[in-house]
């Protein structure tokens, strides 16, 4: 990177990640109530049973920087299980979050690959 100023290296990821973060809102809109970047690096989640989860995108993955109205009931969640625990607050994919917090995201994900396999054999 000699020659590149900072600030330009900084700008071009920040640019991939809004772009990753525009991406994958299409890539879950079946799955969720909605979504929305917030920011450059962040993401407001509403789940189908309806919690809202705000999100931050970097190199570890997806980390829960909020939530409100959480009650998926498996399992039961609170703001201080995540703080207490950093294995839990941050996640490799949007879907391995998803599949720990919501329900409805499982069901919908398996109704869809059903449909996909369902198609492949009768082509």
């Amino acid at each position: 990177m000699s020659g590149i100023p900072k600030t330009y290296v900084f700008k071009k990821e920040g640019n991939f990640v809004e772009q990753e973060l525009d991406h994958i809102m299409g890539e879950i809109s079946y799955a969720v109530k909605s979504s929305k970047r917030v920011g450059q690096d962040q993401l407001e989640v509403i789940i189908l049973e309806g919690g809202t989860f705000l999100l931050s995108l970097s190199r570890a993955g997806f980390t829960i920087v909020s939530s409100e109205g959480v009650n998926t009931g498996n399992p039961p969640m609170s703001m201080s299980m995540w703080d207490d625990d950093e294995s839990i607050t941050t996640f490799e994919t949007i879907y391995s979050f998803l599949d720990y917090v919501s329900p409805g995201y499982r069901q919908r994900f398996a109704a869809k690959l059903r449909s996909r396999m369902q198609k492949l054999q009768e082509d």
